[in-house]
């Protein structure tokens, strides 16, 4: 795909990978239509890029009426989308004997229930014009390696995965490429936004991670890029980081195996927060 004019929606856009992915689209000479919950968050990313942000909107994604309201105002003020990146998500820590329903009911919401809300609105109108396109779902490599600690939000990922892979089969009459990004360890501040359920210590088991994080030094801006290659080249499956590429192999493989040996290497690099849903590689945003 040629990315120059093309009219590119980022959800979550206000930070990390989002923000990334906008500017990452942006430099390829495409229109950005952006949203984020966070009104100040969006507004900075807008001013970041600069003219290439031709809409920004505050946006629930987990809420279906806002989405369709988002998606009216697009399509009455920009037009349909070339390419949709949901990308919008949140972190839950903690066990079934930590989470409670509403925990359980928000991360749903937002991370599975946010990207089908993006696709109900926006895909059709793509299937109706009749000029392909694309849909980027980001999933996580938690979309494929649980761990225990991580109940809430492995599920939502596992359920994104799935969903994307069988949107991708749906919309291949149609000439709509679709992409699962899985990316593994990334430094964003999604540590510092995470629920942490049952933690005795969060402030602390946030500022180890976030040093595990950051020592780690694998940005955003690599996962954008990646996102606008897989785009160009309609990739399918794709991890981001090499330890989500061992995971995504390895459980192919052996998911045992891969089971067996990630958790001693897990445990045997941060002994100091074993326990901690924080110590595993698929939080990334």
């Amino acid at each position: 795909m040629n990315l120059i004019g093309k009219i590119v929606l980022v959800t979550g856009a206000g930070s990390g990978i989002g923000r990334e992915t906008a500017k990452a689209f942006a430099k390829e000479g495409a229109k950005l239509v952006l949203c984020d919950i966070k009104p100040e968050a969006v507004a900075e990313t807008a001013d970041l890029i600069g003219s290439a942000v031709v809409l920004t909107d505050v946006v629930d994604v987990a809420s279906k009426n806002s989405m369709k309201a988002f998606a009216e105002r697009v399509s009455a003020e920009v037009g349909v989308v070339d390419v949709l990146v949901n990308n919008a998500g949140v972190g839950l820590a903690g066990g079934l004997l930590d989470v409670s329903e509403e925990d359980l009911e928000w991360v749903m919401n937002i991370n599975l229930w946010g990207v089908m809300h993006g696709c109900k609105q926006f895909v059709p109108k793509m299937v109706e014009r009749k000029q392909g396109g694309h849909i980027v779902n980001v999933a996580s490599a938690a979309g494929y390696y649980a761990s225990a600690g991580m109940l809430g939000y492995n599920t939502s990922k596992f359920a994104v995965f799935g969903f994307t892979e069988a949107l991708r089969e749906d919309m291949r009459p149609f000439g709509i490429g679709v992409t699962t990004v899985c990316p593994g360890v990334v430094h964003t501040n999604i540590i510092n936004e995470t629920r942490m359920a049952g933690a005795a210590d969060e402030a602390g088991i946030r500022n180890k991670i976030d040093k595990i994080y950051a020592k780690r030094g694998y940005g955003p801006d690599k996962v954008a890029a990646a996102i606008v290659k897989a785009v160009k080249k309609n990739k399918g499956i794709l991890p981001v980081t090499p330890e989500a590429w061992v995971m995504y192999v390895m459980n192919r493989i052996s998911p045992v195996f891969s089971h067996w040996l990630f958790g001693k290497v897990e445990r045997a690099s941060t002994p100091e927060t074993a326990g901690s849903s924080f110590t595993h590689p698929q939080y990334k945003r």
